[in-house]
């Protein structure tokens, strides 16, 4: 059992699009907690103009990558930020580690701070991808993926979310670039969850991404009031 005033870490792991961001923000609706996301983090600092987010930006102008040491330090930064809990409380990361190097790095520090943990991992055919992204749509203000497939939503539209942007297509929603997307997927974070896998027995699960949204968040919910996914320690 976790213990009172602690987090959960929960790693969901799955393709581009395979429901993981949706599924945190149901979650989040549910349970006390809160969430990290590479992205996410990369625009706080940036914003803030931290040390870090400096770097960042740097690398970013300069058309360098962002390296594992310097996720990771993102990831820190979140994780040792959290607000201090007098219950239990989840904090989802979503789509990170990526790597086998970034989950050696992710294990390492989760085990010095002897964090309970568990990982997720969403199961999706390339095919049910590829329809999901020519159907999504995103807020150019507050940047919350909607999709066309599911509602009566349309290009232009206000966002329903916070009602001040308008809904957009992103110029890399197209075929080539997300093939190329899950060409590298199979290639970096595949052999990733395989090896999650089978490390972290009892302590994987996986759900069925290419369900509806309410019978997905149904399984994970499941997952954690039931607790058919252990909590390492």
């Amino acid at each position: 059992m976790m213990q009172d005033g602690r987090y959960l870490y929960l790693f969901l792991l799955g393709k581009p699009a395979s429901g993981k961001g949706t599924q945190i923000r149901r979650v989040l609706e549910t349970f006390e907690g809160t969430s990290f996301s590479t992205g996410d983090a990369l625009k706080d600092h940036i914003a803030r103009g931290t040390e870090l987010g400096k770097r960042v930006k740097s690398l970013i102008e300069s058309g360098a990558l962002v390296s594992d040491d310097i996720v990771m330090a993102l990831f820190k930064d979140s994780a040792q930020r959290l607000v201090p809990v007098k219950g239990r409380a989840l904090f989802l990361v979503d789509g990170f580690p990526r790597t086998i190097g970034q989950y050696e790095m992710v294990r390492t520090y989760l085990c010095e701070q002897d964090a309970s943990y568990s990982f997720v991992y969403f199961s999706i055919d390339d095919e049910v991808i590829l329809r999901r992204f020519a159907g999504r749509l995103v807020c150019d203000a507050c940047f919350s993926p909607f999709s066309t497939l599911s509602s009566s939503l349309k290009e232009k539209d206000t966002c329903p979310l916070c009602k001040k942007g308008a809904l957009i297509r992103r110029a890399d929603d197209n075929e080539a670039v997300v093939r190329n997307r899950l060409a590298e997927y199979r290639r970096s974070t595949a052999p990733m969850v395989t090896h999650i896998a089978d490390t972290e027995k009892g302590y994987f699960a996986e759900v069925d991404g290419a369900c509806s949204v309410d019978e997905t968040f149904t399984e994970v919910r499941s997952l954690l009031e039931k607790q058919r996914i252990a909590l390492k320690q």
